[in-house]
């Protein structure tokens, strides 16, 4: 997922003035500044699943369906093809955040019930990263918004994937 932030990056840096905010050498990634791809933050993912509102679920606080999302009760078994679930999408148009494939975020997984971690964004290597959403596996409860997992991303996941965000430069 890194590596195609950093390629798509490389792509488009000189028709965009894209900066690249991936090392290569050791993975670091850029949060501030910049102007280009990356995974987001767990933060940034779950305020653009929930539009910047208390929601259980993208679509609002309904209990998921078989409209809605790809997840245990809907007996496919499978992923589906993106977008799929247009009953689920976010306030601001945006499909497939809860079901289908789990999302990796760039935080490393850590246990956010502890008091020193109010703001759970931790970078350290080595360690099991952050997935949002949940999959096709999952039940009603692991793919709401705020529901967490973890998966070491040296590992090969066929219910993962990832969504990239765009950071712009304000001038």
């Amino acid at each position: 997922a890194l590596f195609y932030c950093y390629v798509l990056s490389e792509i488009f840096e000189n028709y965009e003035g894209i900066d690249q905010l991936i090392n290569i050498e050791d993975w670091s990634v850029s949060l501030t500044g910049g102007n280009g791809y990356r995974l987001p933050t767990e933060v940034e993912w779950e305020c653009i699943a929930s539009n910047g509102n208390e929601l259980l679920y993208p679509w609002g606080n309904e209990t998921p369906d078989l409209l809605k999302a790809n997840f245990d009760s809907t007996g496919l078994d499978s992923t589906n093809i993106v977008g799929s679930y247009s009953d689920g999408k976010t306030e601001s148009g945006l499909t497939d955040f809860s079901g289908n494939v789990a999302e990796w975020v760039i935080d490393c997984y850590f246990d956010t019930t502890s008091p020193d971690n109010i703001n759970p964004l931790r970078l350290d290597k080595g360690r099991d990263k952050v997935t949002k959403g949940g999959s096709w596996m999952s039940n009603a409860e692991e793919i709401k918004i705020y529901s967490r997992d973890r998966a070491n991303p040296a590992d090969t996941h066929y219910n993962i994937g990832f969504r990239i965000i765009r950071i712009k430069k304000i001038k």
